[in-house]
């Protein structure tokens, strides 16, 4: 049996930095097949939003009422 090599961040860095064009080109291709996939879909759900605001209501003053009815 052969004798496994330690794995050690060094060793990953070196051996990305060998194939470090590999990487670059992998990264671009899959970004740039992302984005025009990404449009090519059309959307099949579609949501809104009805946001209210909260009452401006200072809720230390309210506690002040109760404790002292």
């Amino acid at each position: 049996m052969e004798k496994q090599e330690q794995l050690s961040f060094s060793g990953i860095i070196r051996t990305a930095w060998q194939f470090r064009y590999t990487l670059i080109i992998t990264t671009i291709v899959a970004t740039i097949a992302t984005y025009g996939i990404t449009f090519l879909i059309t959307p099949q759900f579609k949501t809104t939003a009805i946001i209210y605001p909260t009452a401006s209501i200072n809720s230390a003053k309210g506690l002040l009422n109760q404790a002292s009815s």
